[in-house]
């Protein structure tokens, strides 16, 4: 038996959690969970997902579907998701399909004809530290030729430090995107830091964001790649390393 559990992550909700009742009709009847199927295939952005007795986490990426074991407690199945960089973008809605008999493990990655391969055109486009001070949108490459379309192999966005002018903490909403007149986001970070003293920054509580396209990322745009900087709260300053590698294709 399988049932489905949809889910919804919004940009001011992006983590919930929920605990099924085994032998109800919460799960179809089921008296345990043995396998659980994380589909994030339509969702440009990871998920984490807490799952089961134990409480073992599972990172899902982009565009992937994956097959892993459960174990359910007694009489009940616990679980939490939440977007693994923080407030997406747009609202995510990623399914668990929870079995009560075992299937092997495996991991299914969604592709489609945006993807393109790379070759040896690739090349950095690019690479250095950013330090704003608040919300803003800056351009990090112009905007391609007429008629061109960008292509992507890897992301990389790191928060190094953020300052506050005050004790306590402060945070921000980071985003890569093309074409900042009607964004394409290629990736979101959400930046947190404590302060201890004022005026002082911090490592920043958040993750790194590695995103690679071995197969290349097909932007039908040719608009400039920016980055932007939105929903700061006490933040007065920050350091962000942003490494971007790909390529542009010529109209025709």
């Amino acid at each position: 038996m399988a049932v489905q559990l949809p889910v919804t992550l919004t940009p001011s909700i992006f983590a919930t959690n929920g605990l099924q009742q085994l032998s109800s009709g919460q799960v179809g009847g089921m008296s345990q969970v043995v396998t659980m199927i994380v589909d994030n295939t339509t969702n440009n952005v990871p998920i984490t997902v807490v799952h089961g007795a134990l409480n073992e986490v599972i990172q899902v990426a982009a565009n992937t579907q994956a097959t892993v074991p459960t174990f359910s407690g007694q009489g009940y199945w616990p679980w939490q998701v939440l977007a693994t960089n923080g407030a997406p973008a747009m609202n995510l809605n990623p399914t668990l399909i929870l079995l009560n008999y075992e299937r092997s493990s495996g991991i299914y990655r969604q592709t489609s004809n945006t993807i393109q391969n790379t070759g040896e055109n690739s090349s950095i486009l690019y690479s250095g530290i950013q330090s704003p001070s608040g919300n803003i949108t800056t351009t990090l490459v112009a905007a391609g030729p007429a008629g061109s379309v960008w292509v992507f192999d890897s992301l990389e966005i790191v928060f190094e430090d953020i300052q506050n002018n005050v004790v306590g903490l402060c945070d921000c909403l980071l985003q890569v995107g093309v074409n900042s007149a009607a964004p394409i986001i290629l990736d979101t970070l959400y930046g947190v830091a404590n302060i201890e003293a004022a005026n002082a920054g911090i490592g920043a509580f958040c993750f790194p964001s590695y995103r690679t396209w071995p197969q290349g990322l097909l932007i039908n745009n040719n608009g400039n790649i920016f980055m932007k900087i939105s929903n700061s709260n006490n933040v007065v300053g920050m350091d962000i390393r942003i490494n971007l590698s790909g390529y542009n294709i010529p109209a025709g």
